[in-house]
């Protein structure tokens, strides 16, 4: 299913144009996959992405043929960019649940207010550039209504107008707001993967630093700084701590 979906996504890009390779690629990738031949279907999965033409199924795909082929981190990176995408997909979420399943640090994440829980559900709800047309369209509106408050004389009409335009100004104004939210989701390279079998966090960006914890591969962090090759590092329970860059991949 995702994969006859890429390539309705991947056609509709590429469509018109010639000797086009990731067309070629997807093909070659799908029917690898089909095959069981993982390694190939990863090679030409990765091939697409690094043309430029990116869709959450080419994603899901990619992460499915490193699951297949037992590289746990490789997988889970590439479900969640493909989450990033498409939040709502359930063949996603339920195989990076899977995924999850194979990881082996169990952490409790801290509850979030209800409030934060419901703005970022909606923040996710629509791709960033659908809140953007968003706004600009209820933008335009508020702008005609404000319009009609101006040029019309009855007192009813008026009062409507400007109510309506501000109504339109409020959904603009939050509507540029959540594109922006969920721009910063998917491009502020924030979060990120441990791609190492485990790696020491230390209380310090150096080796001498005291150890902390130990995290394995699979377990997502966010990123709080950097420090030269160190990255300070905060995983769901608060606890925090440092881990050289060259542990992690950022989602």
């Amino acid at each position: 299913m995702k994969r006859i979906i890429a390539i309705l996504l991947l056609a509709c890009i590429i469509s018109g144009v010639r000797g086009s390779g990731p067309r070629d690629w997807l093909e070659e990738a799908n029917r690898a996959y089909s095959e069981g031949d993982y390694a190939t279907a990863i090679e030409k999965y990765t091939q697409i992405i690094d043309s430029g033409y990116v869709a959450a199924g080419v994603y899901y795909n990619l992460g499915n043929a490193y699951f297949r082929n037992h590289r746990l981190a490789d997988a889970i990176l590439y479900y969640e960019r493909a989450k990033l995408l498409s939040p709502r997909d359930q063949d996603i979420l339920f195989n990076l649940e899977l995924a999850d399943s194979y990881v082996k640090d169990n952490i409790e994440e801290l509850p979030r207010p209800f409030f934060s829980r419901w703005y970022f559900a909606v923040v996710r709800a629509l791709p960033p550039a659908v809140w953007g047309w968003i706004s600009l369209g209820t933008f335009v509106l508020a702008f005609l209504f404000f319009s009609v408050y101006l040029y019309f004389h009855r007192r009813g009409i008026r009062r409507w107008s400007l109510r309506v335009a501000v109504v339109m100004l409020l959904f603009s104004v939050f509507s540029l707001v959540f594109a922006r939210e969920h721009y910063g989701l998917i491009y502020v390279k924030r979060r990120a993967v441990i791609y190492q079998p485990s790696v020491t966090v230390k209380s310090t960006p150096d080796e001498s630093g005291t150890d902390l914890f130990i995290l394995h591969e699979g377990t997502r962090v966010t990123v709080e700084d950097k420090m030269g090759e160190w990255h300070e590092i905060r995983i769901s329970d608060g606890n925090k701590g440092w881990i050289p860059g060259e542990a992690i991949r950022v989602i």
